[in-house]
């Protein structure tokens, strides 16, 4: 495959455009650049709009077809050190998806959905509607492959687990793993910015105060007309903070 540039045209372009989604014109021009940025952005690589040989092992590797079994799946997340507990990884999945991390994904989670929220971005498996390292996932592509998704799912599990160990430090706060475990489900949901909370102006005041409970099953009152079912997710993090699986 040739190295591709603004200004390169023809058929591997075109193949570069199907991977990240555009229409397929050959002609790589300034929006084809914009998502080469953003997509090697996402996979690690030098951001510079070039696709050369390591660009081009990604987008040209066979993703396997074979079926995720429970085994393989277990030994995907043991083998992580994500410091959030496998229990917490599958509750996450449980209240994103009604599955267990490795569920074998329909279309509809490889091709978004549409929640109406967002402005009109595209959620995927596992409730993906940001990259892990920034911006949504429909701008980076509009089609992800299920290995894909399991991966950015235990890279985002890292960075909020990251992200809490660090506000534990800043604040001098001893969190043990149920409770740690509690924090990184809400930040998944609400985002890092559940860390400015009030529960967490209490949580950093004394981990362990009894009305921690309390407070945090009511978080989601304001939507639960609209979204009982955050109501449930609330009741089941505050029991596993003090108490775990």
């Amino acid at each position: 495959m040739n190295t591709l540039r603004i200004g390169s045209r023809g058929e591997d372009v075109k193949t570069l455009q199907k991977y990240l989604g555009l229409n397929p014109d050959g002609i790589y021009g300034l929006n084809t650049y914009k998502k080469v940025v953003i997509w090697q952005k996402s996979k690690g690589l030098v951001p510079d709009g070039i696709i050369g040989t390591k660009s081009w092992e990604i987008i040209l590797s066979k993703q396997s077809t074979t079926p995720t079994t429970t085994t393989t799946v277990q030994t995907k997340i043991s083998s992580e050190n994500i410091g959030i507990s496998d229990g917490m990884i599958n509750f996450i999945c449980k209240y994103e998806t009604g599955k267990s991390f490795g569920y074998r994904m329909s279309s509809r989670d490889k091709t978004g959905y549409d929640l109406h929220d967002a402005k009109g971005h595209k959620t995927y498996g596992y409730g993906l509607l940001c990259h892990p390292n920034g911006g949504y996932m429909d701008d980076i592509k509009s089609v992800w492959t299920q290995k894909e998704l399991e991966d950015l799912y235990i890279l985002y599990a890292k960075k909020v687990s990251a992200k809490i160990d660090a506000w534990a430090s800043k604040n001098k706060v001893k969190l043990n793993q149920n409770q740690k475990d509690a924090i990184a489900s809400a930040c998944y949901n609400f985002g890092n910015g559940f860390l400015n909370k009030n529960i967490c102006k209490m949580i950093i005041k004394n981990p362990n105060d009894p009305a921690i409970r309390t407070t945090w099953e009511h978080l989601s009152d304001a939507q639960g007309k609209k979204y009982p079912g955050l109501i449930i997710r609330r009741k089941a993090e505050a029991k596993w903070y003090f108490e775990g699986k």
